[in-house]
């Protein structure tokens, strides 16, 4: 009977396992789709803003324009910054819970991944914002 308790824990632990990666590969995907996303925007973005800068003498409502370009960018950074913090802010809770409070070194991977991805998915939604505001 004891030899079936250990491998029903085995068993357990490793299907554990298996749904944590499984849950990892599917936040990578989806954050690398919004990456190739987020890059087309910007390289949309940084064409708009060059083809402004191309432009010899620029008039007052070229610049109110650009004035405006760059509130909206600061305003839609605000929000994709906010929507990214309450998205990843559950795994810090649950990461610091599992590895610091109960010593499960099995999720330090899983967190170092997770919170490089949202590191990574904070610069490139300011990237938009740091082009606007340099060519401002």
């Amino acid at each position: 009977m004891d030899f079936l308790l250990k491998i029903d824990s085995k068993i357990r632990q490793m299907a554990s396992h298996l749904a944590q990666r499984l849950q990892l590969s599917l936040v990578c995907y989806c954050m690398f789709s919004l990456f190739i996303k987020w890059s087309e925007y910007f390289a949309q973005w940084r064409n708009q803003i060059l083809s402004i800068r191309s432009i010899k003498i620029i008039t007052n409502d070229q610049k109110q324009a650009f004035l405006k370009s760059l509130i909206q960018q600061f305003i839609h950074w605000q929000v994709c910054t906010v929507l990214l913090v309450v998205a990843f802010l559950p795994y810090t809770f649950l990461f610091w819970r599992y590895v610091f409070d109960y010593g499960d070194v099995r999720y330090l991977t899983h967190a170092v991944i997770v919170h490089a991805l949202w590191g990574m998915s904070w610069v490139m939604i300011s990237l938009p914002l740091a082009q606007t505001w340099y060519d401002w």
